[in-house]
């Protein structure tokens, strides 16, 4: 529209400046949700991860929390991220695609340095979501060997949008990805019901467990921050194998009331089981921030044996 009336100039006019404020509350909430991380606060709510508290407590859906989570460990990578998102130059989505890559990069062993990071963001800099997602595979040399084509029903389509949506954090997004994670997860429920159709004969089973026990002696540890086997287990029973705090029942640890560091002996009365995030909290409360990212586990804790209930 050449000569747009008073009334659409004004509107722009605010519209512009919400989008504007928006976009500076999505940074905000970016670094404020990193700190929560990093202080491993979500476990003061009972959380388990900073994905369950996006889901549960900020209400986010898992596509935006999983997106958020990476933008905010992206910003923490390249501050200058932040100008970009508050100028327009860069949405939180583009964000998240590009830390994902890098992600993936990292686990075959490729390494990028902070400047390599700060040019791949910059080269994909006011483009589309799609023009990244194209761009991401030119540079990966990604080849599809089979296309395959379906064609879904109402029912299949909710379903897939479904499962892309609860695997988001394995499958990162990727269509791909959960398409091999839906085959996988397909395969291996197949194979453990051939299991359970066919059990082990108990006499063989015997036998395993018998030579097993004979050539594999009991390990016997020399560090006095041990804690020992039978406590550990008086430990877990009486707490029913979950954390004392949130109720998780994921990576179980040992912990101190009082710290092993400060005099905390290892007596039952001593001793709770905490999963790793509570854990780690526990550390930041009685250590504090700086501590913890010096060293990848406590000073105090004693990773448990995850005993099978």
């Amino acid at each position: 529209m050449k000569n747009p009336s008073n009334w659409l100039k004004n509107a722009l006019f605010k519209l512009n400046t919400l989008v504007a404020n928006e976009r500076r509350i999505g940074v905000r909430i970016l670094e404020l949700l990193f700190e929560i991380e990093q202080r491993k606060a979500y476990a003061e709510l009972g959380y388990d991860g900073i994905f369950s508290f996006c889901v549960r407590e900020l209400k986010f859906t898992d596509s935006q929390a999983f997106q958020r989570i990476q933008a905010m460990r992206a910003l923490n990578l390249v501050p200058a991220l932040k100008e970009k998102i508050e100028s327009g130059s860069m949405s939180v989505s583009t964000i998240s695609q590009i830390q994902v890559h890098l992600r993936q990069e990292q686990a075959q062993g490729i390494k990028y340095t902070v400047e390599e990071k700060r040019e791949l963001f910059n080269h994909f800099e006011n483009k589309t979501s799609q023009e990244v997602k194209r761009g991401i595979q030119e540079l990966k040399g990604t080849r599809i060997r089979t296309k395959l084509i379906l064609e879904l029903d109402e029912e299949a389509e909710n379903l897939w949008k479904e499962f892309k949506a609860t695997s988001i954090h394995q499958t990162m997004g990727d269509d791909l990805n959960a398409f091999k994670l839906l085959l996988k997860s397909w395969l291996k429920s197949a194979e453990d019901k051939k299991t359970r159709s066919n059990p082990q004969n108990p006499r063989d089973a015997q036998n395993q467990r018998t030579v097993s026990g004979s050539t594999q002696p009991k390990k016997k540890t020399s560090d006095s921050r041990h804690v020992p086997e039978a406590i550990r287990r008086e430990v877990f029973e009486r707490d029913q194998f979950k954390c004392t705090q949130c109720g998780s029942t994921h990576a179980l640890t040992i912990e101190h009331l009082i710290p092993y560091a400060k005099g905390g002996r290892h007596k039952p009365d001593n001793l709770k089981v905490l999963c790793r995030s509570c854990n780690l909290h526990q550390g930041v409360l009685q250590f504090g921030v700086a501590a913890m990212k010096r060293g990848s586990s406590r000073p105090n804790s004693s990773i448990a044996n995850p005993y099978p209930q």
